[in-house]
């Protein structure tokens, strides 16, 4: 399943708008509260519209406080009906579907090809509890929250439904011990019962599509977390585990072994090519939470590499993600209109026309400092063009600039300088 587009009306913060998607990777780009993490809501709530026909698995429902609200000069009036609506494409047939809230106690109601669409999965949900290898898409949405610290021990993890896969697929958040649960029983099985490790080579090839320098991820069941492998310079191997790690490669680690193996989970008759593979969609809030810069510039691509057939829709603040991008690639919540390919563009460019921050390559204090003297200078000229203007008031001035700027002794001999002249 693709989403070609999605329409919220009265959706948070939105009055109505449209928006079309790439294929492939997407990111959403735009200031504080212009409404990405509200994007990314609808886009769950749309996409988990195919749990309706998946027994045990929840469906996102619109929320009272999800109601956009009118602010008028004296009240706040909600504003209905709520609506997201979406176009896509599932299994070569594309689909329309509108969730819509009419009623502030109302529930959400199916509308458009809805209903359809929850046929459908019901229909596969049916043939795959009859033993059949129907390919399922894969779901995820990883939050800013996806860092939260689960505590206590790992246990192993019976075989179950490939329905697993879609455990709290359409919620915000990574659930690492799910995966590591998944990733212990394989080592295990795979040393008592000499048990194929196809499965579980696919989750660790993906998790090292993103681990530059790493020789190998595994879970060590002596220490019962997960570990990394890398090799020193002297040529030693160097152990580190799960609780030892940043909190930028537990982030990209959980994501991608998460994401891998809800591929394996859902589609296991793929074997090796489960995430090469698999189809679906991917929401990521804050792509570039907790990375260092290196790795922001080539997380998009380490994405496409591992999974090349789901789509991705994410978020960012980062001019690195921004500057891997083609211009198809970026979804401007302000309306600008995107013209370049951002990979031939630099830093500054981007962050001064497409961030709309000024002067980047200056500091926000050398700014200040440089408005406050043009003021200042400005004021000394009128004085000396204007001889009745009194000087007192301009010796105060000065020594709240000297009190202000005491860090920058030049700087303040400067404004002294201009000031006796």
């Amino acid at each position: 399943m693709k989403i070609k587009s999605i329409r919220v009306k009265n959706y948070r913060g939105f009055k109505e708008r449209d928006f079309s998607f790439d294929d492939h990777f997407n990111v959403i780009i735009g200031n504080n509260a212009t409404g990405k993490t509200a994007l990314l809501d609808a886009l769950a709530l749309s996409m988990s519209t195919f749990f309706l026909g998946i027994d045990g698995h929840y469906s996102k429902t619109i929320k009272k406080q999800d109601v956009r609200k009118m602010d008028f000069e004296l009240t706040k009036e909600k504003n209905l009906p709520v609506q997201i609506e979406a176009t896509g494409e599932f299994r070569q047939q594309a689909y329309t579907w509108l969730r819509e809230l009419s009623t502030i106690e109302g529930t959400t109601k199916k509308l458009g090809q809805s209903l359809e669409l929850q046929k459908k999965a019901k229909l596969i949900q049916k043939e795959i509890q009859n033993g059949s290898d129907t390919p399922l898409p894969v779901f995820a949405y990883y939050g800013t929250g996806r860092l939260w610290k689960e505590s206590g021990g790992i246990k192993t993890k019976p075989k179950s439904s490939r329905f697993d896969g879609y455990f709290q697929a359409a919620e915000p958040l990574v659930q690492s011990k799910t995966f590591m649960a998944w990733m212990k029983t394989q080592e295990i099985a795979i040393l008592q019962k000499n048990k194929d490790a196809g499965l579980l080579n696919v989750v660790k090839a993906c998790v090292g599509t993103f681990l530059e320098g790493t020789s190998r991820v595994f879970f060590d069941v002596e220490e019962d977390t997960m570990c990394l492998e890398t090799i020193t310079q002297n040529g030693r191997t160097k152990s580190v585990y799960w609780n030892m790690l940043s909190d930028g490669y537990r982030n990209v680690i959980a994501m991608s072994a998460d994401l891998a193996y809800r591929c394996v989970t859902l589609n296991p008759h793929l074997g090796i090519h489960a995430a090469a593979e698999a189809e679906g969609i991917v929401l990521i809030d804050e792509l570039d939470l907790h990375l260092h810069p290196k790795w922001q510039r080539t997380i998009v691509e380490s994405f496409k590499k591992a999974f090349p057939k789901l789509q991705f829709i994410t978020t960012t603040h980062s001019p690195f993600i921004i500057q891997s991008l083609q211009n198809h690639e970026l979804i401007d919540l302000e309306g600008k209109n995107m013209q370049w390919d951002y990979r031939n563009k630099g830093l500054e460019e981007i962050i001064e026309k497409e961030m709309e921050v000024e002067n980047p390559h200056r500091s926000e204090a050398y700014l200040e400092k440089l408005k406050a003297a043009d003021a200042y200078f400005a004021k000394l000229e009128q004085l000396k063009n204007n001889k009745n203007l009194k000087i007192n008031s301009f010796d105060e001035e000065l020594k709240n600039l000297e009190l202000k700027f005491r860090d920058d002794p030049a700087y303040v001999a400067l404004l002294k300088s201009e000031s006796k002249i």
